[in-house]
This record gives C-alpha cells, structure tokens and sequence, in this order.
C-alpha cells in the first residue's frame, strides 16, 4: 500500500454509515442482482469426477474441491449470502449521496486491510461498523466461514463432541441453543443451522450472535437469527443477552481480537472456565438469569455449554491455550496433527470433562482441505487440492 493510504481509509467514516435504521427485507429482484456479485464462486460439478470447484478468497486465485453434495450447500449458501448483500445494498441506497462513496471506501477498506499494520488484527472495531467493508464482508467472507465452520462440527460429530445433539435427535428431537461469541451477520451459525438440518433434523435450533458493531444486526435478521450487542469483558450479562443457557458456542476469528488487542485474555478465560466447569450458572453469571425462565439447558440438566468451537488463522495457541488451562479448561485440538502442529480449530471443555469418545478415527470431510493444509509439506489430505487464505 502507498504512504498514506491507512489515513485516508480510517478517516471517511461519517456518522451517516453508523447510523442504524430499519431496513425493510431486501425483494427478490434485489436478491438476484446481489447474487450476481458471486458468478464464478461456485462452479459447476464435473460429472465424471462428481466434484465441484470453488473458491473462498476475492481474487479467486485459491480453487477449492467439493462433493456433489457439498455442492448443493455451498448453492444454498451463495443464495442466502446474496440476501445479505441485497441488506448492504439496501444501506448504502440509504445513505443517499454518501452510499457509493462509502461502498467504494469498503472495497478499498477490505483489500489493503489498513489497521492490521498497526494493530495485528484485521480491520478495527470502527471499520466493522462501516457500511461498505460490511458489504465485501458478507461478499467475501461467506463461503469461508461456512465451510470452515462445517469442517470444524464435522470433526467435532466424528470425536463424538456432538452427543447430546444426537441423544436428542435419536429421542425424536429437541431444542437446542447455539451462541457465537463475536458472531458478526452469523455464518457460522448458518453453518450450524445447516449441518444440524442434515444430521440432527429433529433438533431445533435458536441461535443468536453477539457482537459489538450493532450494525450486524440486519444481517442476522435477513438469516433468521437473533442478534444482541454484547462485550466480550462482560461476562456476567452473558446469559442475559443469549436468552439462557448455551448448549453450544462458537468463537471465530476473534479470538486473538479478544486475547492480543483488548487485553482482556486471563478474565476472558476465566468467565469461560467458569461457565463451562459449572452444573448451574456461576456467581458471575447468576445475576444474569433472575429474569429468565428456570429452565436448563434443552438438551440436558447442566447449565455449562458442551463444548466451545474455536475457529481462527493462528496455528500455534500456545500462549492462549496455557491461559485457557489455568482456568480449567481443556483444549482438545480438531485437526489432525500428523503434519505438524496445528491450532486453527479448537474444542473447549470442562477441565475434568472425559476425553471425547470418537466416533470414527478420521472424518470423511465435505469440504476437502478446509483449512488449507499444502503449506505443511503434505500430499493428498482429504484428495488434495484447494489452497491459499480467504480475503
């Protein structure tokens, strides 16, 4: 990036683009001009093979390989992301004269990444809240977050982390609720919803994301999960904000937000210890659920969650994860680690929890290579193919 273009990117963020107003439901002929901003994400099946090309990153630089099957969600996945960025087109219309100039501010936002220069972490809270960057978010970040998340519930499903989802399937349903802490407009928990259609169908899920940028929230009301503004340092309004106790939680990408830039890495682990050691809500939570129904959780008696998904870039948690277990918290790692050291996707338990009973040694994975493992050196993990990052 040229001298000088940080400033420029950081400085046009009026309070116009912050400014949250209802936003009627984007109409079909919006959804189907949005959908045309995806031509060539998702590519045909090649019969012979039966596989499907994709790709996650802008530049389509990366392809990555599919079944037939992973094939129809990642279509069912592009239809409903394109919904989104009808949302993001519908706030920029709001913005009247400031709205191309702020999407044109976006596109230029997401591509030079501005603040990961001074602070090591992507794009800031205030860019977040920036009507165009939202809009290449939900364009770009859509199909990444979907089959990562997928790949992380099917190799938690093969550990046999999803039990109690299970147990109550084979019962003949239930309700389950799933928290993603840092949620964003909610991919991942699409991804959830979808996975749990497919494998626990009885099961009904509630979903919420939390997060700080409020201007999430028409996102996650296009996608049919509810949204709350929540700050990861107040741990005690946690249940409060999720409507009750958690079956389970998803942190994504934020993570090193949490522990690196706000500093908040031994107390943010210490609620999240808590929570999940605890059968009832813990002191710091308890005050949370005077106003709520008496209930436990849907699945179960226990008030702690079964167990925490992290999703994230950084290989080696080293640091995050000996916080995490001076707070009694397990980390059991998800991929497979045959190639080397490997922390991109993490379950989080009870410190005392039994080891996962696995359903099957090796998960047979939808999306091959999520995430992209060539750089280790290895040949022929999940069929091979795919590669590179998103963005």
């Amino acid at each position: 990036a040229k001298r000088g273009s940080t400033p420029r990117a950081r400085s046009s963020l009026p309070p116009a683009c912050l400014a949250m107003a209802p936003l009627p439901m984007p109409s079909e002929e919006a959804v189907a001009r949005a959908a045309r901003t995806f031509e060539g994400v998702v590519l045909d099946v090649d019969e012979p093979a039966g596989r499907c090309t994709y790709f996650q990153d802008r530049n389509k630089r990366w392809p990555f390989f599919t079944s037939a099957q992973g094939h129809v969600s990642l279509q069912k996945l592009v239809f409903t992301a394109a919904r989104l960025v009808a949302v993001a087109d519908a706030r920029l219309v709001a913005l009247a004269a400031d709205g191309e100039r702020l999407r044109r501010e976006g596109e230029n936002i997401y591509a030079r990444k501005p603040n990961k220069k001074s602070e090591d972490v992507t794009w800031s809270q205030r860019e977040y809240a920036h009507a165009g960057l939202q809009r290449e978010y939900v364009r770009f970040k859509s199909v990444q977050r979907f089959t990562e998340t997928w790949a992380a519930l099917e190799r938690a499903h093969a550990m046999g982390a999803l039990h109690a989802a299970a147990d109550a399937h084979a019962r003949g349903g239930g309700a389950c609720r799933v928290a993603s802490l840092g949620g964003g407009p909610g991919f991942e928990l699409y991804a959830y919803q979808s996975y749990f259609e497919k494998h626990f169908p009885s099961v009904r899920l509630e979903c919420v994301s939390l997060d700080l940028a409020e201007e999430w929230a028409p996102y996650c009301d296009a996608l049919g999960i509810r949204f709350d503004v929540w700050n990861v340092h107040d741990g005690e309004s946690l249940l409060a904000k999720t409507g009750g106790p958690v079956d389970y939680a998803v942190i994504s990408y934020v993570l090193h937000h949490y522990f690196v830039c706000l500093q908040s890495n031994k107390p943010m682990a210490q609620w999240i210890g808590e929570w999940l050691n605890s059968p009832s809500p813990p002191p710091a939570l308890a005050e949370s659920l005077a106003e709520l129904p008496a209930t436990p959780t849907t699945l179960g008696e226990a008030c702690a969650p079964r167990g925490i998904i992290v999703i994230g870039r950084d290989e080696n948690l080293g640091r995050e994860m000996a916080i995490f277990e001076q707070a009694k918290v397990r980390c059991v790692r998800l991929i497979d680690q045959s190639g080397g050291r490997d922390d991109r996707q993490l379950l989080l338990l009870p410190a005392n929890a039994p080891p996962p009973q696995p359903i099957k040694s090796e998960p047979s994975l939808t999306f091959e290579n999520v995430p992209f493992e060539e750089h280790k050196g290895r040949r022929g993990r999940g069929g091979g193919g795919g590669g590179g990052g998103g963005g």
